[in-house]
């Protein structure tokens, strides 16, 4: 449970983004419009905090540790949220708000879609929050949501599922790493490779372990991360591979910080599916429909 102890300031977030961002604490404060104490005070502050070094210096350089990558994903999230929260309560006159909960993976294809959607439907305002998968399970029960996009439909007599698309799955390395050449990994070389995963119960997890197990072997999991954009900062930095959603690397694939591995053996049931959840007591439920229809359409066309 989180104290109040445990809480910090969402600007001190914003500075060591903002360092990281142009890699100095003199530039960063000049963009803040803030004083270069002011920013090293933030700093050391998150460092006490976490128990764990951000920044390292090194003469006139520095050098941005894992951890603080880690800190400065949390902050683009939360700044997105927050965006949204403005959006949310500034907009919603005269309009009919419908509430979409979601898991994190989610918001890398559903809000183009639902942007799509807005002409169709110009008397609604279309409203996401990332939660976890049960936390959106739980809001949908108590009415609070109207539907949730999962990977794993519940089984509740109260909310109902409809099926919206399949969970394509990419093993991805570091563009600096060693497998930059390689048109094709074998099953023995990703064996030999520190892997990255999200928590054991995650369905992606369970598949990367399904597939090893099919070939009697054990994956040499380095790390274990709750988040798939720490997943993916930390395989850009070449601490290990991973197999993560195609929809949530495509980015960074196409940007040439990431490569996509191209497994053999490695087939589509490995995959896993996506799962509209939508409430039984929304209080709009033909539209309600109409949209999940229009959602399904553009994930399987």
């Amino acid at each position: 449970m989180i104290t109040r102890k445990d809480i910090i300031h969402p600007n001190k977030l914003r500075i060591l983004a903002k360092v990281i961002e142009l890699n100095s604490v003199t530039q960063a404060a000049k963009s803040l419009s803030i004083t270069q104490p002011a920013v090293s005070h933030a700093l050391h502050s998150l460092e006490n905090h976490f128990s764990t070094p951000l920044i390292k210096k090194n003469g006139n350089t520095i050098t941005i540790t894992p951890a603080a990558k880690i800190l400065s994903n949390y902050w683009n999230q939360f700044s997105s949220l927050y965006e949204n929260m403005y959006k949310e309560a500034s907009s919603t006159k005269n309009m009919t708000v419908i509430k979409i909960a979601m898991i994190s993976t989610a918001h890398h294809f559903i809000p183009k879609q639902l942007h799509a959607l807005k002409s169709k439907y110009p008397q609604y305002q279309f409203v996401y929050h990332i939660l976890s998968a049960t936390e959106s399970i739980d809001a949908i029960k108590r009415g609070e949501y109207d539907i949730a996009i999962l990977t794993n439909p519940p089984s509740d007599h109260q909310v109902k599922s409809i099926h919206l698309k399949k969970h394509l799955l990419q093993w991805v390395a570091s563009s600096h790493s060693q497998w930059v050449n390689n048109e094709t990994v074998t099953f023995d070389q990703i064996c030999q490779h520190p892997i990255i995963i999200r928590q054991r119960d995650r369905l992606m997890t369970q598949s990367l372990l399904s597939y090893f197990n099919k070939h009697q072997a054990e994956p040499n999991i380095q790390y274990e991360i709750d988040n798939t954009e720490a997943i993916k900062t930390a395989v850009i930095d070449n601490l290990g591979l991973a197999l993560l959603p195609k929809d949530a690397v495509q980015t960074e694939i196409n940007d040439g910080k990431l490569i996509a591995l191209e497994l053999d053996n490695f087939t589509d049931d490995q995959d896993i599916h996506w799962y509209i959840t939508q409430s039984n007591q929304t209080t709009h439920n033909q539209d309600i429909s109409d949209i999940i229809k229009h959602l399904i359409k553009k994930n399987t066309s």
